[in-house]
């Protein structure tokens, strides 16, 4: 195979105002001059936007600021040289203001367009300003109060006609009140600036008080403090309180002292002095010239004196001489009563001194108590004995039994006597029982029985009863009752085995109609 090397040639075809066609031709002939042709056609068109390289931002402006010039936007475009600009402005309204759309449409030769849109919005967002507002003031509560200021007005950026209303809000306070004036201005916007006025209403001036003047008194002729009232440039009703000092002494001063208060707390004092002066001497309260006390209300008893001035006369014993008299004897005592001035007074009495209360016994027992027949009895308390004079008391006891046999009662009785002769007395009662059989009964223990043993008889009822005991022939050897026995009652008899012989003997007790035998042993060594 032979090669060969074809370079094409190239032609512009069908030119248009947006595109052409490039051909291109390549022929091939052999040595025998055979030719082969081939095209190929490349249909060149443009179909790219053209690029734009800036475009303004969007704007927001307020109402009265000057709107920008249209900008010059630069554009380029793939095959058209020189690309057309178009410009184009829309102006829409808002609900407070307006805006404008700029547009700025490129194109190219083949149509092929790009779009730069700028939106400037004026609006009103600015409130208004507003001058001349007064300052904030203080008034007193009785002078009146500034009514609003004609001088205020108010300018806004766009809304040319702006009125300026005056709201007020009333504070109350402790004392009077606040005003609140505000001051509003509303542009067509309702852009809306509001400045307060305070105006304070208060009282700082104290009430008028008048007190009486300074004075110098006898006690006897002081005056009664009136009740005083105030005036106040505000407070119709001015609290007026009062408080008095006694000072000690004599001569001594009365300080009276007024104070008025308004609401506001503004005070105002007014203080009275009152010398008071005294020349009388006290008098001794009723008294007897010959009293008896008891012997421990002694120191306890003295005079009382009253004074013109002084509430708390000052009575003294300046002399006590001791006579004789009742159990302590008595006294001739001097008083001497002595008010704040030194004024004086003396008197006389006697003080028969006496003992009419009795002792306390202490640490005395329950008053009864109860026991079982054979038991041992509780022991005696150490009781003592404690007086409203006397010293040292000695408590007796004595000790009683009711009955030799069971039950009985044992009584303790605990007495002490005072210097005096007071007596006291206390007793406790123990009651020693026994529960007997509700048969005739009758037992010796121990049995067998070998030195002492202890013989025990009891009845159901009151009875005639004879009780003996007998050897084993049958004579009597020793009898051991004979009489009325208590029913319910225990009879116990200590015997001594070492007076009978041993061997067997028979206890016999004869009740009424009825007889018991109980065998007795003796066995002595």
């Amino acid at each position: 195979m032979i090669a060969f090397t074809v370079t094409p040639t190239v032609s512009i075809e069908n030119e248009t105002a947006c595109g052409y066609d490039i051909v291109k031709t390549w022929t091939a002939m052999d040595y025998c001059e055979n030719v082969t042709v081939v095209n190929q056609i490349i249909h060149v068109v443009d179909t790219t936007d053209p690029v734009i390289v800036s475009s303004p931002a969007d704007l927001t402006l307020e109402c009265g600021q000057e709107i920008p010039a249209p900008a010059s936007i630069e554009a380029y475009d793939n095959c058209t040289e020189e690309v057309n600009i178009e410009f184009s402005a829309d102006t829409s309204a808002l609900d407070c203001g307006f805006y404008i759309e700029r547009t700025w449409t490129v194109s190219d030769d083949c149509g092929n367009e790009a779009v730069a849109t700028q939106f400037i919005y004026v609006l009103d967002e600015t409130a208004p300003m507003i001058f001349n507002i007064p300052g904030d003031i203080t008034i007193l509560c009785n002078e009146p109060v500034p009514g609003a200021s004609t001088a205020v007005y108010a300018t806004d950026n766009c809304d040319q006609d702006i009125t300026v209303t005056v709201v007020e809000d009333i504070i109350p306070g402790s004392c009077y009140y606040q005003i609140k004036r505000y001051y509003n201005a509303v542009d067509a916007c309702g852009n809306m600036t509001s400045i307060p006025q305070i105006i304070t209403v208060t009282d700082t001036i104290s009430p008028v008080l008048v007190v009486p003047a300074d004075a110098s008194v006898p006690c006897s002729e002081i005056p009664s403090a009136p009740e005083l009232t105030a005036d106040d440039n505000c407070d119709e009703d001015v609290d007026v309180t009062f408080s008095e000092v006694v000072e000690e002494g004599c001569p001594y001063n009365i300080i009276r002292t007024w104070t008025a208060v308004d609401n506001c707390g503004n005070t105002t004092t007014g203080t009275q002095i009152i010398s008071v002066y005294d020349e009388v001497n006290p008098v001794f309260d009723a008294y007897l010239p010959y009293v008896t006390v008891e012997c421990d209300q002694v120191d306890a008893h003295t005079l009382t004196a009253t004074d013109n001035c002084d509430a708390m006369v000052e009575v003294v014993i300046i002399e006590e001489t001791q006579v004789s008299g009742q159990c302590y004897g008595s006294l001739l005592r001097t008083y001497l009563a002595t008010d704040n001035c030194g004024n004086t007074a003396t008197a006389f009495q006697i003080v028969d001194i006496m003992d009419s209360t009795a002792p306390v016994l202490n640490n005395v027992p329950s008053e009864e108590v109860t026991i079982v027949c054979g038991s041992d009895l509780p022991a005696a308390p150490e009781v003592t004995a404690t007086d409203n004079c006397s010293e040292g008391l000695v408590v007796n006891m004595t000790e009683t039994q009711t009955n030799d046999f069971c039950p009985y009662d044992v009584i303790r009785t605990w007495t002490v006597v005072d210097d005096c002769g007071n007596v006291t007395t206390a007793t406790q009662t123990i009651h020693v029982i026994v529960d007997v059989p509700a048969i005739v009964h009758v037992l010796a223990y121990p049995n067998p029985a070998q030195g002492n043993f202890t013989l025990k008889m009891s009845v159901p009822v009151d009875t005639q009863v004879y009780g003996a005991i007998y050897d084993a022939t049958g004579r009597e050897v020793v009898p051991f009752f004979n009489g009325q026995a208590d029913g319910g009652r225990l009879y116990n008899w200590s015997m001594d085995s070492r007076h009978f012989e041993a061997g067997v003997y028979t206890i016999m007790v004869k009740a009424g109609n009825e007889v018991l035998h109980e065998r007795l042993v003796i066995s002595n060594k």
